[in-house]
């Protein structure tokens, strides 16, 4: 009687998780990863000895000089810019250098699935806030996984191929594979917290909030600390690799959620119940997943790009594409838990990371500028805080201003000479009351007006 009441009780509280269910919506809105900075912090000013040593045989890479401080190996392309900010995004608006695609696309083709942007310098402060790993995605074209469909690719210089753009911050595979991960994984609702999955679930995997619970025997679970000690080490779990579409859904575990932790004991955690979601129902909460298992890519391309103020000695030539060449897959070295990609994935997947040398076929995009435009926010309705993004072909002054519906001026959000590329600003609207806004861009020969909604 007591084990079928427990089962009862277990049914009950998976269909109120369907009923609670929704899809999160958060378009271009940064990943930040803060867990990544707990278990990677580090503070330098440049490269050291210890970091070349993690090659045993570091290849020697032939170096092309495309323009005035900008170069390429087949692995890498380096950008020598002495306004190229050192520290990450602070809130969004700047993604660590602004027209990073716009460098990128000038001399290769739009033929990469993400970006990733490596400083050269600096690669945490002290208190690890300032440079957390981050991911902003720039669509989903993919049903079933608990995202929105939509496509941002273009206010990146994309005609609709770019998935993502990573800030990679430091040189780990494994923050690579994570930060790769949150494309497709931990957006389903009541089993996520803020693109990672709940600590309190059983789901494992890089892609988890830390500290995580791990069941190592029937309902019995303990609590970890480190991608180190998970048991596989430095993976996807099972439940990323299907909305990765590189597992059959058949092959993913029951999803157990714990309620009410006492977790006083790290190597016997005490709860009051457990919340289960059994995988044949996920396409009920979600919808199927499509494209289907069979139909998803399973190969991607990735552009890694390594800003810095300064020149580029050899070594860092060396250093740096040696990095995108082992992250592909390529060379034998053994990093423990700071898997590849391919190898998180259990070989499923496969990161290229090669360039795509057409340097003579500047022609494709030699002239890329963006064109000058002022985008509707999102959210909108908002509350508090909503993003505007806004483009501009080349150097210039430009005021973006919030006024009233009656006209009457509140708050300035931008006034200043910026250089050509894209931007994104935030407004927040907690000090404000509800109600209709005008948000008014000006340039010297442009004005563009657009309308917003604070709802509170």
């Amino acid at each position: 009687m007591r084990l079928l009441l427990s089962k009862i009780f277990i049914t009950i509280l998976f269909f109120l998780n369907v009923l609670k269910a929704q899809v999160d919506e958060n378009i271009l809105d940064p990943i930040l990863c803060n867990q990544c900075t707990t278990l990677y912090q580090i503070s330098r000013q440049s490269l050291t000895s210890s970091d070349y040593s993690t090659f045993q045989n570091i290849e020697s890479y032939t170096v092309d000089t495309l323009a005035a401080g900008i170069y390429a190996t087949d692995y890498a392309l380096f950008i020598d810019d002495n306004k190229s900010p050192i520290e990450i995004f602070t809130n969004g608006n700047n993604l660590y250098y602004s027209n990073i695609t716009g460098v990128l696309y000038k001399y290769y083709k739009d033929d990469y699935d993400f970006v990733m942007v490596m400083p050269g310098e600096t690669i945490f402060g002290n208190n690890g806030k300032e440079r957390t790993p981050g991911f902003i995605p720039l669509q989903t074209s993919t049903e079933g996984i608990g995202q929105r469909i939509f496509n941002e690719s273009s206010i990146y210089g994309s005609k609709g191929r770019l998935l993502g753009i990573i800030y990679h911050s430091f040189g780990s595979p494994a923050i690579l594979a994570h930060e790769l991960g949150h494309n497709w994984s931990a957006f389903l609702k009541n089993l996520s917290t803020d693109g990672h999955w709940d600590p309190l679930t059983n789901i494992g995997g890089i892609m988890v909030t830390l500290p995580q619970v791990l069941e190592y025997s029937e309902n019995s679970f303990r609590s970890i600390n480190s991608f180190a000690m998970m048991e596989p080490q430095g993976v996807f779990s099972n439940l990323d690799l299907y909305l990765m579409g590189l597992l059959n859904l058949e092959e993913v575990p029951v999803i157990k959620k714990l309620i009410g932790v006492n977790n006083t004991n790290s190597g016997n955690i005490k709860y009051k119940s457990i919340e289960v979601t059994y995988p044949q129902d996920l396409p009920k909460i979600f919808g199927i997943r499509n494209p289907s298992y069979i139909n998803s890519p399973k190969v991607f391309t990735l552009a890694y790009i390594v800003v810095k103020k300064g020149s580029f000695s050899q070594d860092e030539f060396d250093y740096h594409s040696q990095w995108s060449k082992f992250s592909s897959g390529s060379g034998s070295y053994d990093f423990g838990a700071n898997n590849t990609f391919e190898k998180a994935t259990f070989g499923k997947a496969k990161l290229e990371t090669k360039l795509k040398h057409n340097i003579a076929a500047y022609s494709y995009s030699k002239n890329f500028k963006p064109d000058i435009s002022l985008s509707q926010n999102y959210p909108n309705p908002f509350n508090p805080v909503t993003y505007i993004n806004f483009s501009i072909p080349e150097s210039m002054k430009i005021s973006i201003k919030v006024y009233d519906i009656l006209g009457k001026f509140v708050t300035t959000l931008i006034d200043q000479e910026k250089q050509a590329g894209n931007y994104r600003i935030y407004f927040d609207g907690s000090k404000f009351s509800s109600g209709v806004y005008i948000y008014k861009m000006e340039t010297r020969d442009f004005t563009d007006i657009k309308k917003f909604i604070l709802l509170k």
